[in-house]
């Protein structure tokens, strides 16, 4: 078959519905398809819908359009008139669908009173979209009822046409590709902490066109469409991580001498109205001319046909300009101009239960589809309180994701807000009655959980538990005028709360404003208790770093959010700056400087950087200090600034070329730490790797080969993770050329003796930077869980900064999971070295997602100090930080070809709880210590038919198809020590103990539209051993041995020597 000849009567094919008809037979112009679209998803009857109908048709000739200048173009356009009759639905629905002179759909026109809520628009354009193809079946980009779709057409060989003539029949198959909607919802996107953690959507579309060749009339249309939706870092290749959902679409016309075709139309011509325009025409081929039934794909056409069919073409259409006048003659005046795109039925906030509020018709507790008291929502929470009490478990990891999705279906109202607030008794009254529910754990993890609820309704209630919970705190007061009670308030509040609003990820600027000014107005009263002693060992500057996470989300949309954010900046800059000040070394200064340092990471703006390099080059403040400082520079985002950037270069290599006792080195101890730190900035500003090569030649030049060895394994530990070229990585290590591919000339590389043996040895006689990484989780491509560990020791092999973070790599980006950091300062001087009457300190810092625990002092040196820690510190686990998070949350509405819209919610929890324990004797002068994570999550994806606003489904149960997965772990980092051996007598393991289980699930939920009579809030998913219940069923169920990481081989030495193999005992 030659499909190229067919295709050259594609006006005929698309004029069809009126060759060989008399324009005196209106009721045979029409042309009367029966109908039906499905959505189903395998295994899952209640979820299945369909609806059936018929379809009437009628196309007229529209004139070609005018150009600019004048003159009247080639193109040619249709007019497809369209009347929509459901079974279901109150009453048929009209539309015109405006062909441009492709074939393709332009523009659809709809009656003035359409209601875009309105379920049968949405099957009008899935209708529609079945008339838009391309004439000559030539590939490229369509839109239809999908969205924008690359397309492919192709003749179906040998296919099944059922009771219809082979002979006369021509099958097309188009298939769509890579389609993307058009416009999404304002509460669909992705509000995960990475856009790593989102969905994945393998998509199958396509439409087959059966036509019949004589007459290129339009006899049967199908199409197919379906989704197989996935968490995007679920390695599983099995299916069993997969929501599927697939609708079809058919349309099949009826003999004109049927008697359904009759019914139908005596039912319904009627309402097929036409225009008086002289611009719109039907078509009327003389039969000794063009005869219709010798019009097929073995045609031969002569030229003297083409020039006819041109000219007859022209002859009946003339002017385009009255397409508008035509649509009121058969809409009304005030038609309505659309795409094909589907539309999203607005929906009622307690159906569409999503982050943003403002995308839903508001309701009270009162509305019919809430209709909740009290006493009824105090019922319907009482079931989770038990399950949620026992955290870092599949369990109540699951729990609080049901809890979450409930949450975001309550109205917004200031009534909602005070009868939810007293439902949860989330508000504290008194300080007893605060401390009661810090000792809670169920509100402990209350709290988090509506901070991941994240709407109005949430955001209110945790504006006002914040300002109660200030209030309780009593900053103001000081010494015997603070009662005893306001203690455990103000840890709550600085160690807990305002963390814990780090995260949320739907801030208003309102909201965002407010927090701004109660940190700032409460930040001088905080600084006077910690000063006063009154804080134990919690940081002031909580909150400071709580508005830096929000504000780097605030990034200059608006005037305000600009001012927001540079008041933030102008604040961390006045923290950094000591302008003529004297350094002086205490508690207070060191807080609130690593505080301001942890703060400008997250904010990274590029303004800082000039205070934190006046900072870094002050050889008076601690050289660990000194080294924070240049980690948060390495961090800023300077853009494109190179002003910026080459004044940074310099001064760095100001830093790099001071000798050891200079202006910039009060101590040569001081030397490897800053100077390391400044070489990590220019790998992370991206210097050129000849400079970087001349730096390690520097350093080799100098026998500074502690310095050589430590940033060659920065560089080398950043070659294997791939985040430098080869070449680079080649050039800095090796030396000679550096080959980019350009045309430039080729830079030469120099790492002299740091290139040798000497350079990759080292010593550790001013001190040693370990570098170790590993994975935890490999599961390439999809993703990657890995650990990095970096640790500095001093000359005399004194501990001084560590940081352990752990992160999630994924194909695109990745995200910092967690990450614990250890500053020191003199701690040689407990080891009988270096200034016996300096103030050793240690101070430790904690991050988790989006929130950061600032370092807080949890150690300065005095013997009564290190006394009252062995023997106060608990020697068997107990937990010290619990939070419940949701790193996963994304929504997405999918338009399905055949008239439905799909909303698809992805949730993931992660309840975390951390413990220590701390080991010691004095007669063996040992030690041990433990930090335990144990985590849980529990990832859902749900599937749901969006249901319209019409009269007749209002009271229909809504059906959420559901996939999902769990798991819970502990991982042990333990730290064993021995004081006689001391530097080489430390032993780090880290570990994941036990068995580690996996679960995955499906199910199928069928809701009451009623709030109030839901009966299953909390679904609990079936034990193991009983394989399913009447809400999920286990389709996967195993666990995984427990393993030991790797942590350098040196440390392996270390531990074989000291003969210690098991963790914690």
């Amino acid at each position: 078959m030659h499909l190229i000849l067919y295709t050259g009567l594609a006006a005929l094919a698309l004029l069809s519905f009126h060759c060989c008809q008399g324009e005196n037979a209106p009721p045979r112009d029409i042309h009367v398809y029966s109908y039906i679209s499905t959505v189903t998803a395998p295994d899952q009857k209640e979820f299945a819908q369909s609806v059936k109908g018929h379809v009437l048709v009628s196309l007229r000739g529209m004139a070609p359009r005018r150009k600019p200048s004048g003159a009247v173009g080639p193109a040619q356009q249709l007019l497809v008139q369209i009347l929509l009759s459901l079974e279901t639905s109150p009453g048929p629905f009209a539309g015109l669908l405006l062909l441009d002179s492709h074939g393709l759909a332009e523009r659809l026109l709809l009656p003035p009173s359409t209601n875009s809520s309105d379920t049968r628009v949405n099957f009008l354009k899935a209708v529609a979209s079945v008339f838009s193809y391309h004439k000559t079946f030539e590939p490229g980009v369509e839109y239809d009822a999908s969205g924008r779709c690359g397309t492919f057409y192709g003749e179906v060989a040998n296919p099944d046409v059922g009771s219809l003539d082979p002979r006369k029949i021509l099958v097309v198959d188009k298939q769509k590709l890579q389609c993307e909607p058009i416009g999404q919802p304002i509460d669909a996107g992705v509000w995960s902490v990475s856009p790593i953690l989102r969905d994945k959507r393998v998509t199958h579309s396509w439409m087959r066109y059966y036509i019949r060749r004589d007459t290129g009339l339009l006899q049967k249309a199908m199409t197919f469409e379906e989704h197989k939706i996935t968490f995007a870092l679920d390695g599983d290749v099995s299916g069993r991580s997969e929501l599927s959902v697939s609708g079809e679409q058919m349309l099949e016309l009826l003999d004109d001498e049927s008697k359904e075709r009759k019914t139908v139309l005596a039912k319904l011509s009627g309402l097929m109205k036409t225009s008086t325009s002289t611009q719109l025409s039907s078509v009327n081929f003389h039969s000794s001319v063009v005869p219709c039934d010798n019009v097929g794909l073995n045609t031969t056409i002569t030229v003297t046909s083409r020039r006819l069919l041109r000219k007859l073409l022209r002859a009946v259409m003339r002017n385009s300009m009255y397409t508008f006048q035509i649509a009121s003659d058969i809409l009304g005046k005030g038609f309505q101009v659309e795409h094909l795109a589907l539309e999203v039925p607005r929906q009622l906030g307690s159906s569409g239960c999503g982050i943003q509020s403002v995308a839903f018709e508001a309701e009270t507790l009162n509305s019919p589809n809430v209709a909740l008291s009290l006493s009824l929502l105090q019922e319907k929470l009482r079931g989770f309180e038990k399950v949620i009490d026992q955290p870092a478990r599949i369990s109540s990891a699951h729990a609080s994701l049901q809890l979450i999705r409930f949450l975001r279906c309550l109205p917004s109202d200031l009534i909602t807000v005070q009868t939810v607030s007293t439902a949860l008794g989330f508000i504290p009254t008194s300080n007893k009655d605060l401390h009661r529910q810090v000792e809670s754990g169920w509100h402990n993890q209350l709290t988090d959980i509506v901070v991941n609820c994240g709407t109005e309704l949430c955001l209110e209630l945790l504006r006002q538990r914040l300002v109660k919970v200030t209030e309780l705190a009593a900053f103001s007061k000081l010494g015997t005028a603070a009662p005893r009670e306001v203690r455990p308030a103000r840890t709550y509040l600085l160690s807990q709360l305002w963390p814990a609003l780090a995260h949320i990820s739907n801030p208003s600027l309102k909201m965002f404003r407010e927090l701004f000014a109660l940190c700032y107005h409460s930040l001088p009263a905080m600084e006077k208790v910690f000063l006063a002693n009154e804080l134990e060992s919690d940081s002031p500057y909580t909150c400071l770093l709580t508005i830096s996470t929000i504000a780097s989300r605030f990034r200059g949309r608006y005037n305000e959010e600009r001012l927001l954010f540079s008041k933030v900046a102008e604040i961390l800059a006045s923290f950094i700056t000591l302008d003529d000040k004297e350094y002086v070394d205490n508690q207070f200064t060191r807080t609130k400087l690593l505080a301001a340092f942890t703060a400008a990471e997250q904010v990274k703006a590029a303004s800082l950087s000039e205070p934190l390099l006046s900072l870094v080059q002050n050889s008076k403040i601690p050289s660990v200090l000194r080294a924070a400082g240049l980690k948060a520079l390495g961090n800023l985002a300077f853009s494109d600034d190179t002003t910026a950037i080459a004044t940074i270069v310099t001064k760095l290599y100001d830093i790099i070329d001071s000798p050891a006792r200079g202006p910039l080195f009060a101590r040569s101890e001081d030397e490897l730490i800053v100077k390391f730190g400044a070489f990590s900035v220019l790998l992370n500003i991206e210097a050129p790797a000849p400079q970087l090569a001349r730096i390690l030649s520097r350093f080799g030049s100098k026998r500074q080969w502690s310095l050589v060895a430590s940033c060659r394994r920065l560089v080398d530990s950043w070659c294997a993770e791939e985040l430098l070229p080869e070449e680079t990585c080649q050039c800095i290590r090796r030396g000679g050329l550096l080959r980019t591919g350009s045309k430039k000339q080729p830079q030469v590389c120099s790492p002299g003796l740091a290139a040798g043996w000497s350079g990759l040895a080292g010593t550790k006689a001013a001190g040693e930077i370990n570098l170790i990484s590993g994975d935890l989780v490999d599961h390439r491509p999809t993703f990657l869980s890995d650990y990095s560990l970096q640790w500095v020791c001093g000359p005399h092999g004194e501990f001084r900064s560590s940081n352990l973070a752990i992160n999630l790599i994924g194909a695109e980006s990745e995200a910092k999971l967690m990450s614990f950091n250890f500053y020191a300062d003199q701690l040689a001087t407990l080891m009988g070295k270096d200034d016996t009457s300096a103030s050793p300190w240690l101070s430790v810092g904690f991050s988790l997602l989006r929130g950061t625990i600032p370092p807080r002092q949890i150690f300065s040196g005095s013997l009564t100090e290190i006394w009252s820690i062995l023997t106060t510190t608990p020697n068997q686990p107990t937990p010290f930080f619990l939070t419940l998070r949701l790193p996963v949350d994304v929504r997405r509405y999918i338009p399905l070809s055949s008239g439905w819209v799909l909303r698809n919610d992805m949730l993931g929890v992660t309840s975390m709880e951390l413990s220590g324990a701390l080991k010691s004797s004095v007669w063996s002068q040992s030690g041990s210590s433990l930090i335990r994570t144990r985590a849980a999550v529990a990832i859902e994806n749900l599937v749901t038919l969006v249901p319209s606003r019409n009269n007749d489904n209002t009271n229909l149960p809504v059906v959420t198809l559901v996939n999902g997965m769990g798991s819970a772990a502990r991982l042990d980092f333990v730290i064993q020590l021995e004081m006689g051996g001391l530097p080489d007598s430390i032993c780090m393991l880290f570990r994941r103990e036990k068995t580690t289980p996996i679960l995955r699930w499906t199910g199928e939920h069928v809701d009451a539209p009623v709030l109030r009579q839901r009966e299953n809030l909390l679904r609990p998913l079936p034990k193991p051993e009983e394989g399913s219940n009447k809400h999920y069923v286990l389709t996967q169920s195993l666990r995984l041995p427990p393993a030991s990481y790797f942590l350098g081989a040196a440390n392996a030495a270390r531990c074989r020597t000291m003969e210690i193999s098991d963790g914690w005992n």
